[in-house]
């Protein structure tokens, strides 16, 4: 029985830890399906057009209800801050000329972009955001994060449960004159993003790193270069 029992204890653990790990995993941003990792030094945008970075729009939802919960308990204006900054940081690295906007007009609408056809508002919106200069393209993030919980493990009864937090990270870019999706991405993790600096400054959040994922990746999600339909 002796031996059974140390066994049984054996397989138990290794099942544990096998869940423990996988959890783990999930927790490192990841591109969504067909993205792989490279060192791809530009985006398929040209050089001479100028990146606009809007103010990101950042939501938190509890995950059953889908209720929108405050922003303020999970840093929210910190986290938007900090993916435009990095944005800027990555694509200035790239060698495109960046600049960022106040202009939040276009902010509650970016899920709208991601569509083949965003509405004849939205569209008025990019035209209100990129202004005169048709030589402009802009950069949009939209950050959800879905509520559900940590994974958990009961020493005494041996119970597990899941993790199910959920992170997505969208980011697209949209050419002004043409209103043509130029290219798009998105990464995802299975935890609720938080930021800390590092005594140098730099950001040690999965944001930052999903964000250096998103850029750096060599195949793009979805078609590029679409042209957006009108109502």
């Amino acid at each position: 029985m002796t031996q059974l029992h140390q066994t049984s204890q054996m397989i138990f653990y290794l099942f544990f830890f096998a869940f423990m790990l996988s959890g783990c995993l999930s927790s490192t941003p990841m591109l969504v399906k067909d993205g792989e990792n490279s060192n791809e030094k530009t985006l398929p945008v040209s050089l001479s057009t100028k990146l606009v970075v809007i103010p990101p729009k950042v939501d938190y939802l509890e995950m059953n209800s889908e209720k929108k919960l405050s922003g303020e308990r999970y840093n929210a204006k910190l986290m938007a801050n900090t993916i435009v900054n990095s944005a800027k940081k990555i694509l200035t690295k790239k060698g495109y000329s960046v600049d960022e906007t106040t202009d939040t007009s276009l902010t509650p609408k970016i899920q709208r972009l991601f569509r083949t056809n965003p509405g004849t508002a939205t569209l008025h919106l990019i035209d209100k955001v990129c202004g005169s200069n048709s030589q402009k393209a802009i950069v949009a993030h939209y950050l959800l994060v879905k509520v559900g919980g940590n994974g958990t493990w009961n020493g005494n009864t041996g119970a597990l449960t899941p993790n199910t937090n959920t992170t997505s990270l969208r980011t697209i870019i949209v050419d002004c004159k043409r209103k043509t999706r130029l290219w798009r991405n998105e990464t995802f993790f299975r935890k609720i993003p938080r930021i800390t600096k590092g005594d140098d400054g730099a950001c040690n959040s999965n944001i930052c790193n999903s964000i250096d994922l998103i850029y750096y990746a060599s195949k793009k999600r979805g078609n590029q270069n679409e042209k957006f339909k009108n109502d």
